[in-house]
């Protein structure tokens, strides 16, 4: 899918997903969610990779950007996001242009 970024760059958006029970749903939707605004907002990227999978008790959520990566400390958006995964019992990384969350998958 092409999406049109505030310079009218394209950005490429490559996305696999499988479906996620909840809470942990929730909680990937808003990952990717925050991870695509820097993206375009921040990164100068052409293109992006999301990957969302679930791994036994255990969601991923993986984003891959080509851009600049981060350079600095988390921002206001990262640092909300980071305490919104970790509420959830999970943990969040950023590590240059990928970003990466785990998520327990919770039984009902």
């Amino acid at each position: 899918e092409r999406r049109q970024k505030a310079l009218g760059e394209p950005l490429e958006v490559r996305v696999q997903v499988v479906d996620l029970p909840e809470p942990a749903a929730s909680v990937a939707e808003r990952v990717v969610r925050e991870a695509l605004s820097n993206v375009v907002r921040h990164a100068g990227a052409s293109l992006a990779v999301v990957t969302v999978d679930k791994l036994g008790t255990q969601a991923t959520v993986d984003i891959y950007d080509n851009g600049r990566g981060i350079t600095g400390p988390f921002g206001y958006g990262l640092q909300g996001l980071q305490a919104r995964v970790a509420e959830a019992g999970g943990e969040l990384t950023v590590e240059g242009n990928v970003l990466a969350a785990t998520l327990p998958i919770k039984e009902n």
